[in-house]
């Protein structure tokens, strides 16, 4: 029994001769076109494939904003530590600073008991 490929072939070179019946032979694919099982069974894959990238990529983020929560932990802590160390170098800048004009005006006072 000739396929219909064959019957397609004869058609062709009886209508447009040998050459051109081979020119379009060459042109068609050689698989049969898809079907609509196998549409089907190809959206079922994507389908499939779809929902675990989608799974993964939400396990990611997940991955991702627990990582951020961390980070910003850390980074409110370093925050705590740089205010608790600017607080005491202030206390201690302040101190230094009332002790230095405390010296200072002993000393003018001093110097006007002198003279």
């Amino acid at each position: 029994m000739p396929s219909p490929r064959a019957d397609l072939y004869d058609r062709l070179v009886e209508v447009l001769g040998i050459e051109a019946a081979n020119t379009m032979m060459r042109s068609l694919p050689d698989e049969q076109p898809a079907t609509r099982s196998d549409l089907a069974v190809t959206r079922s894959e994507l389908r499939a494939e779809i929902a675990d990238v989608k799974t993964e990529l939400r396990a990611e983020i997940a991955e991702v904003r627990s990582e951020l929560r961390d980070f910003r932990a850390e980074m409110r802590q370093e925050i705590r530590s740089l205010h608790d160390l600017f607080a005491a170098q202030t206390r201690t800048i302040v101190v230094t600073s009332f002790g230095s004009a405390l010296t200072v005006a002993t000393l003018v006072f001093i110097a006007a008991q002198i003279v």
